[in-house]
């Protein structure tokens, strides 16, 4: 009898095995060669002036889907407050032999927190929030003991973890499935952890910080977080292909996400992102986040000293700055190189990887310039190896516009 009960719990075992390591088992099967020829995409020129500069920028487009194995790749360029030019290359759904143009939306991942950043100023200047206010101030279902400031949080200096394993189907916070209903439900996961350190001592990031950040925005604004970045951001600005990934939502335009490995590629393990809109839950378009840049640039969104705050690297406790010059939501190079050093000049940029896609925007204010770059793939072995590209496609119009 016990024989029989236990060969009896053998496939109960087998199946909660397979449901706690889903995307282990299944990362393994699916792998088709990715296809050679591609239907081009479309592409506009947004401004003659650059006709020079986007015949380079299409050859570097070229490459890059080339030697980042891309199924679609989007990229958009904004100078002195125009979108100058866009263009998609590649498929946006392989199978269907779909091609990418320059609507087509991917997940920007930890981009969105750029677009948080934004909102987080909008609530600064509205007088609704202080950044070295607690959240637990504005947050009142926030249960952690140890006190979190607002600007702890943007800077990911509070100590809160990042994704680990949990008692889920799968058993990995990053492959999360589940349809998480409120931002309060999202901070349960993790607010009863323990900190990695004193808050405001050390820089640790984490995608977490935004949630938690999410909620004090959300209960200053008094309207739901979502709700607040549509009203102040996506509608003002005309980002219209920008909106949470809800994967229970018809979104126009979205691409499919694919993970890629040595010319092979199989559809992104499918994954829920509404525990972490703030941090990593955008889908956009490149031309949507030059919009974003343009906006801020030519202070049509924030005022000056408010992006002044927003791009000022972040001191820890003992007065350094933090280890990656990390902002508000922003990272900060006072003197990024450029053409192989002859010029140094001041970006604030953010790159994001989710599953299946990844992304990268980066703004040069002292030319008025936005350039934003976009793929359906997982992150790359070398995720230089993708934003160098948008330094790159930067170059060619800059040399143009001297």
């Amino acid at each position: 009898m016990k024989k029989l009960l236990l060969w009896g719990m053998i496939p109960m075992i087998i199946m909660l095995v397979y449901f706690f390591f889903e995307p282990i088992f299944t990362y393994n099967v699916g792998w088709q060669p990715l296809p050679n020829e591609v239907t081009d995409a479309e592409s506009h020129v947004m401004d003659s002036a650059f006709v020079s500069a986007v015949d380079g920028a299409n050859k570097m487009l070229a490459e890059a889907r080339k030697e980042l194995q891309a199924p679609a790749i989007s990229v958009a360029v904004g100078i002195g407050n125009k979108l100058v030019w866009a263009r998609a290359k590649g498929y946006k759904d392989i199978d269907k032999q779909d091609p990418a143009d320059i609507k087509t939306v991917f997940r920007i991942g930890s981009v969105s927190k750029a677009i948080t950043s934004v909102a987080l100023g909008k609530l600064l200047e509205q007088q609704k929030l202080q950044l070295d206010k607690p959240v637990q101030y504005y947050a009142s279902y926030v249960s952690m003991e140890t006190p979190i400031t607002i600007r702890q949080l943007a800077s990911h200096t509070s100590g809160i973890r990042n994704y680990g394993l949990c008692l889920c189907f799968p058993a990995f916070e990053y492959y999360n499935n589940k349809e998480y209903e409120s931002i309060e439900e999202s901070v349960d996961v993790f607010q009863h952890d323990d900190l990695l350190f004193e808050p405001g001592s050390r820089y640790s990031y984490s995608s977490y910080n935004y949630t938690l950040l999410s909620a004090a925005l959300e209960e200053a604004a008094g309207i739901p977080f979502l709700n607040y970045v549509d009203r102040e951001i996506f509608t003002p600005i005309g980002m219209k292909h920008t909106a949470a990934d809800h994967v229970s939502m018809q979104i126009d335009e979205r691409a499919t996400f694919y993970d890629v490995e040595k010319g092979q590629y199989k559809v992104a393990f499918p994954v829920n992102n509404s525990n972490k809109w703030a941090g990593g839950g955008f889908v956009s378009s490149p031309s949507d986040l030059v919009r974003l840049g343009n906006a801020l640039l030519n202070d049509e969104i924030l005022k000056k000293s408010t992006i002044d705050i927003l791009f000022t690297p972040q001191k820890l406790n003992d007065g350094s700055i933090n280890e990656e010059g990390y902002a508000l939501g922003w990272r900060v190079e006072p003197e990024h190189s450029l053409f192989d050093g002859k010029k140094l000049t001041p970006v604030a940029h953010h790159g994001g990887v989710a599953m299946g896609s990844t992304a990268f925007l980066v703004l040069f204010p002292e030319y008025n310039m936005v350039v934003a770059l976009a793929m359906n793939r997982n992150k790359p072995p070398e995720y230089s190896s993708f934003s160098k590209y948008a330094f790159s496609i930067a170059e060619a119009f800059l040399r143009e516009s001297d």
